[in-house]
């Protein structure tokens, strides 16, 4: 949360390095593709934004402080986009490649191959992970949405099938009033677009691969839905942190709860902290790692 990185021992899940911060923000959007960790860094205060790539294959660098940084603007300028001088700190440290962005990183998201990624007033770009720009394309605007006050921001990006064949992959985008419109990954063009049909505040969105979406609306509100169908909507305790589709339905990390949402419905075990991440271990199954740093199974309930 607070922008540090290290690498876990796979089977035992114990540091397998030190802990570093590469940049003194905290990282808003991440993926992996070919090889690297690719992540958006923003400093609100200072008004800066980075989007870097690290090897995974190498230690994690720490970065200059945050006071480090000011200094160095206070030398060649604080707007966002200024050039700065890679001797007065203005980089990612460790980072294969660091670049200024010109405005907020709103989402980022990978097919494993590309690196796709909006930016607040921009536009959407596709690059490689060694970062060749492929494509831009200006924002999507969901006319329909104008009534919302910022229903056609962008708060997701995510890969999906092609509702017309799912053997294709696309780019998702999804905005804050309930507007989908999904994308090339080859060439940047707009295929479809349309709305939930719903009066929704969304904050993010899952697939399961097979044309189905997990919807997450704060404070209390998660959702099914098929394009071409109606939303099916439930109440859970808080936000949804995270979710993942498995043995034929929905697990979700929620506040304070594991949630389970398949053929028989939508079940809750308690969790004594916040799920914030999932990882399928070989041995012990589906585990949650919680928001003070601990792994346990997903719906056992207590943290461990």
């Amino acid at each position: 949360m607070d922008g540090e990185l290290v690498h876990l021992d796979c089977q035992t899940l114990h540091p397998s390095s030190e802990v570093a911060k590469p940049f003194p923000s905290d990282i808003q959007h991440s993926v992996v593709a070919g090889g690297k960790f690719i992540g958006t860094w923003t400093e609100y205060e200072l008004q800066i934004a980075r989007m870097a790539a690290l090897s995974l294959s190498e230690p994690f660098q720490e970065g200059v402080s945050r006071s480090e940084l000011r200094l160095a603007l206070r030398r060649t300028g604080s707007e966002i986009g200024s050039e700065i001088d890679e001797r007065n700190a203005g980089d990612v440290a460790g980072a294969e490649w660091s670049h200024v962005l010109e405005a907020e990183p709103l989402c980022l998201a990978s097919n494993g191959e590309r690196v796709a990624f909006c930016m607040y007033g921009r536009g959407i770009y596709c690059t490689s992970p060694d970062s060749e720009e492929f494509w831009r394309q200006p924002l999507v605007e969901w006319l329909d949405l104008n009534h919302l006050s910022d229903g056609s921001h962008i708060v997701c990006m995510t890969c999906g099938p092609d509702p017309a064949d799912p053997t294709i992959e696309r780019i998702w985008l999804w905005s804050a009033g309930g507007g989908w419109a999904y994308y090339s990954w080859e060439n940047g063009d707009l295929m479809a677009q349309g709305t939930l049909g719903v009066e929704i505040v969304l904050e993010s969105a899952w697939s399961n691969g097979l044309g189905e979406w997990l919807l997450s609306s704060p404070p209390q509100m998660v959702a099914r839905w098929k394009p071409g169908g109606e939303a099916e909507i439930a109440t859970v305790q808080g936000p949804v942190n995270l979710a993942r589709w498995e043995d034929n339905g929905w697990s979700i990390a929620g506040w304070r709860e594991d949630l389970r949402w398949d053929i028989q419905g939508l079940k809750s075990e308690p969790r004594r902290e916040i799920g914030v991440a999932f990882y399928y271990h070989p041995k012990h199954g589906t585990l949650v790692l919680d928001n003070i740093g601990r792994w346990s199974k997903f719906g056992g309930g207590k943290s461990g």
